[in-house]
């Protein structure tokens, strides 16, 4: 077997638009440090993703000590100061209410403008706590900030290579959205796994992910098709006949995460 190890680490500062490579990555109580704090709404304060809107993809995010600072093309660069507080107001992201501070007209008038529609831009509350699932958390610690439902999303490059092999043409792995992303090992080894440890951090492989039609938005262009899902629908559906591709984690303590990092089974793999 090849040797696993961390072959690279993204977050996403706003839910939905384009993620930031890392080479190393904090990882506080709700995952990478400042991975989706940020989320777009609709005027009644419902998250938006590329689900519905692909454009997202094409925003792309810078974070300073200071500034959120988002870049579209045709648009000027639009900076928020964030030792401004925003306005408190409550938002929604699938079943959860959750606390919020929204960021004010000006970056508002901005998105809406380039995805036009109307929306608003928020900030997680720093007070606000939004639990993992009680299945996968049965000690109640485990906490997810504008994430779908986990901390962590897992994906390996073998597992990549063995869906391309099927695929007409090969996609990148920008498409899947991962946190971490493994080098070595067998094409989908990682379903197998209940417990890692990567460097100092262990993690709970909680739940395979099951994809949506975020996958065949291109994050380059926002274009969409019918890849992967209707390829992954041939040999990852699992019996609710949705398609899975990664592993969502769950990590058990704060820590550093870097590329190049071993990474060991902990646990023994199920049969």
């Amino acid at each position: 077997m090849n040797d696993l190890k961390v072959h690279s680490l993204f977050y996403y500062p706003v839910k939905s638009c384009r993620g930031i490579a890392l080479q190393t990555a904090a990882l506080d109580t709700f995952g990478i440090e400042g991975d989706r704090h940020f989320m777009i709404t609709d005027e009644k304060g419902r998250f938006m993703t590329q689900r519905r809107h692909p454009g997202m993809s094409l925003i792309c995010p810078e974070v300073s000590a200071r500034h959120l600072t988002l870049r579209a093309k045709g648009m000027p660069d639009i900076s928020i100061d964030l030792r401004v507080n925003g306005t408190a107001t409550e938002v929604l992201v699938w079943k959860d209410y959750c606390q919020a501070m929204d960021m004010g007209d000006g970056v508002a008038n901005w998105l809406s403008r380039f995805l036009g529609r109307a929306c608003r831009l928020v900030q997680k509350a720093p007070q606000y706590v939004r639990r993992v699932e009680n299945e996968y958390n049965p000690d109640g610690r485990a906490q997810v900030s504008f994430a779908d439902g986990f901390p962590l999303l897992l994906i390996s490059e073998a597992s990549l290579q063995a869906l391309n092999e099927r695929l007409p043409s090969p996609m990148p792995m920008d498409r899947f959205r991962p946190n971490i992303v493994l080098s070595g090992g067998q094409p989908f080894q990682e379903d197998r796994w209940q417990t890692i440890s990567i460097g100092s951090v262990r993690l709970t492989v909680a739940k395979p992910c099951e994809r949506c039609v975020v996958t065949t938005v291109n994050q380059q262009n926002a274009q969409t098709g019918k890849e992967p899902l209707h390829t992954l629908s041939t040999f990852r559906s699992n019996q609710r006949h949705k398609v899975e591709f990664g592993q969502n984690l769950i990590h058990q303590w704060p820590g550093v995460l870097n590329k190049g990092d071993r990474v060991k089974i902990k646990q023994p793999e199920f049969p």
